[in-house]
């Protein structure tokens, strides 16, 4: 009969456990690891409320720097700080926002933040003007 071991995490008030296989040399596999990383994260998306900790699990589970963040959604690096220190309570849309991400990165995709960063790109290559012909219905920068 094998051993059995426990990971165990509380992320924004909500504490995860799973029993895991134990290897001879009381170590865990990284396998074992990586899945109930992406269990957390699912169910931190499902049933958590937003949180400091929760906000940078989620943000860093999905491979995304703090500084990445800051572009993406034209905060400071301070305000970021603030949220995931706890100094400051995030937008709820904020939460929303990375929870969207984190189950996209564990799906295997990153459509939302393909989409801000086109977002970002078009925002910094804007043209200063634009001329509109009402009769043809036609735009041209200028």
């Amino acid at each position: 009969m094998s051993k059995k071991g426990k990971l165990e995490v509380t992320i924004g008030g909500i504490r995860f456990v799973a029993e895991i296989p134990e290897t001879e040399h009381d170590v865990v596999e990284a396998r074992h690891l990586a899945l109930f990383e992406r269990w957390v994260v699912k169910m931190l998306c499902q049933f958590g409320e937003p949180s400091r900790d929760g906000l940078r699990f989620l943000r860093t589970r999905s491979r995304l720097k703090a500084s990445e963040l800051v572009d993406l959604i034209g905060v400071s690096d301070e305000t970021i700080s603030r949220w995931e220190n706890g100094k400051n309570d995030m937008p709820v849309s904020t939460w929303e926002l990375m929870v969207t991400i984190a189950e996209e990165h564990v799906q295997g995709r990153s459509d939302t933040i393909d989409s801000l960063r086109k977002r970002r790109e078009q925002r910094q290559t804007h043209p200063k003007r634009l001329l509109m012909d009402s009769r043809e219905m036609k735009c041209a920068v200028i």
